[in-house]
């Protein structure tokens, strides 16, 4: 038994592999392909609902609760319980149905699985949907409490009044804590700069401009936001989809799989950590690990410690990807 290679998180610890697709097997193309295909088609709709419904979600926000959470230190509670029930709704109404025909797409495209009836309300399928929702719920409810702290320690030092910072920066609701510091920032110096270049203008003047261009780049950052949020969750539960269609295919004996493949998307940025599993095999059941040991044994790798991956062929927020199964 030997162990071939040290997956680490350090950059400068790896030397980066150049993958091409004429290194990848037929079948690791066709996967990455339908990936792409399933994420292209179905995200931009995705976009766009997201868009509209982050617009609606600030009014749950105001002016005035965010004055009095710069002055106090932290926002209502209870508006944090009103962001976090809309934000389920939001996973209810736009997210779960894409998650579903992202999965649906997956199941279909599986056409060596003759015979194989597709169970899209499956236990695997109910645990992937419910813990999801938790997970983005928390995730979206801590990273509003944590802009909305970081912002306010440029009120207490001074920075912003309460007032000032109330008004410039509510058009980013919704975004997470470093969107809303670089928003706050560049209305900063969109202000710094008018006052300096027309010594003649008024503050308040220079404030309205500063928000309206602020404003402008909020809307971009929302768009931004809600593309890598739509890209990957639809790349997450299209994968989810892959995996939970073999495991279902196993278990009504259609085909007998047990081994995956990692196949890492042929480009010039794919990431350190993912290029370490290109090509690595390992049992049906074992999990795909990042930051541990590869060790080979017995014809089969296998992968020890570091931190293990949520799906198969799923590293990290807009992975591109994907596992083969085979036996």
């Amino acid at each position: 038994m030997s162990r071939i290679r040290i997956i680490k998180t350090n950059r400068r610890n790896i030397q980066r592999e150049s993958i091409t697709k004429s290194q990848m097997s037929a079948e690791g193309i066709k996967a990455l392909e339908q990936l792409d295909e399933c994420i292209n088609t179905d995200s931009p709709a995705l976009i766009k609902f997201l868009v509209g419904r982050f617009r609606a979600m600030q009014d749950i926000i105001s002016y005035e609760d965010l004055r009095d959470a710069f002055l106090s230190g932290n926002l209502d509670e209870s508006k944090i319980d009103e962001w976090r029930q809309a934000y389920s709704q939001l996973i209810t109404d736009i997210i779960l149905p894409a998650w579903r025909e992202s999965m649906d797409q997956a199941s279909i495209n599986q056409e060596d699985l003759k015979d194989f009836k597709w169970d899209n309300f499956s236990d695997n399928v109910k645990r992937f949907t419910q813990t999801r929702t938790a997970d983005l719920i928390t995730k979206v409810t801590d990273q509003q409490k944590d802009a909305i702290a970081s912002l306010t320690e440029r009120v207490t030092t001074g920075e912003f009044t309460a007032d000032e910072l109330a008004k410039a920066i509510r058009p980013t609701i919704g975004l997470n804590a470093p969107q809303q510091k670089a928003n706050a920032n560049y209305y900063a110096h969109v202000k710094a700069q008018l006052t300096k270049d027309n010594p003649k203008i008024t503050e308040a003047e220079a404030e309205s401009k500063a928000r309206e261009a602020a404003l402008k780049y909020a809307e971009k950052q929302q768009r931004y936001r809600a593309q890598m949020i739509a890209e990957n969750e639809i790349a997450l539960a299209y994968k989810t989809g892959v995996q939970e269609a073999m495991h279902q295919a196993v278990d009504q004996g259609v085909m007998k799989l047990n081994v995956k493949t990692w196949v890492t998307a042929g480009t010039e940025l794919v990431c350190e950590e993912c290029g370490a599993l290109n090509g690595i095999t390992i049992k049906l059941d074992d999990h795909f690990r990042i930051g541990g040991f590869i060790t080979h044994h017995d014809g089969y790798y296998t992968i020890e410690g570091g931190r293990e991956t949520e799906v198969d062929g799923h590293a990290h927020v807009k992975c591109k990807c994907a596992c083969t199964y085979h036996y």
